[in-house]
């Protein structure tokens, strides 16, 4: 059979950034355009080589590039957090590769009036589209129907273990402009809550806005995209959270404006450090 590399290293490459493109969007990771054309680009040159160069233990280098290939497009977080993309990502490949090998050949099928025809280059990228549309589809459907929209978190402040519960939103892609740690946005209600354990004092008749508001605190300012414009959040650094029993690092944002919850909640949390 003859095999176009050109073409070959195109279509790993579509697939690639389908497939990953498809795992961030369902577990709610931050979309990194560079990063992600990089491990695509790794993967396609790593199917290439093997046309050429057979690899002993080939299961095991399959899963070794398919872990680079995810360290560069979202990094590692955590050992649970990494599983969960890995187990997600190949079976993305296998149920994405199964649609565009079905829908492709359905195609080129149609389209020769009943004669085997061949598959073409704009058959095979319309029928990964297709495909990588169906497995959005059904992940992000089945990410929903497990409640993954709610989380528990728990913060450790001046000895005082606080428990809240946050809505998981993979539209909240904030982070720490220092450590690029994510970032949970506390309404007003949690953010008194939060500042009184902060400080061991209720909050003075000052305006928020006011930085003798925030005297004493050591505070990360983070950048902030809303609907009335481009603002500056106070946030506290919190080394050791958990989150659904999961300890990490993160930041609280202090969001005193905040009059309202976030879907029924205090806290809207990013997805991405599910």
């Amino acid at each position: 059979m003859t095999i176009y590399v050109d073409l070959y290293f195109l279509l790993n490459f579509v697939l690639d950034l389908f497939s990953i493109l498809i795992c961030q969007r369902v577990l709610g990771y931050r979309l990194r355009i560079a990063r992600l054309i990089l491990a695509s680009f790794i993967g396609a040159c790593y199917s290439v080589a093997v046309l050429r160069f057979s690899a002993p233990y080939a299961i095991l280098v399959h899963l070794m590039f398919g872990a680079l290939m995810l360290l560069i497009a979202c990094g590692f977080g955590s050992t649970r957090r990494f599983l969960r993309l890995l187990l997600l990502f190949f079976g993305v490949c296998f149920l994405l590769g199964g649609a565009v090998t079905a829908i492709g050949r359905g195609i080129s099928l149609f389209r020769t009036a009943g004669s085997r025809g061949h598959l073409t280059l704009s058959i095979v990228l319309a029928a990964a589209l297709i495909g990588g549309m169906i497995c959005l589809y059904w992940g992000r459907s089945t990410l929903l129907k497990k409640g993954h929209h709610a989380l528990s978190v728990t913060v450790n402040i001046n000895g005082h273990r606080l428990t809240f519960k946050g809505y998981a939103d993979s539209g909240n892609v904030l982070r720490d402009p220092l450590e690029a740690t994510p970032v949970i946005l506390a309404n007003r209600t949690l953010s008194h809550q939060i500042y009184g354990l902060f400080t061991n004092r209720p909050p003075p008749s000052l305006a928020y806005t006011d930085p003798k508001f925030y005297e004493g605190m050591p505070l990360r300012l983070i950048p902030c995209d809303t609907v009335a414009g481009k603002v500056i959040l106070p946030a506290l650094k919190i080394t050791e959270a958990e989150v659904e029993g999961e300890t990490i690092a993160l930041c609280i944002a202090l969001d005193f404006a905040r009059k309202g919850d976030y879907c029924g909640f205090d806290a809207l949390i990013p997805s991405s450090i599910l």
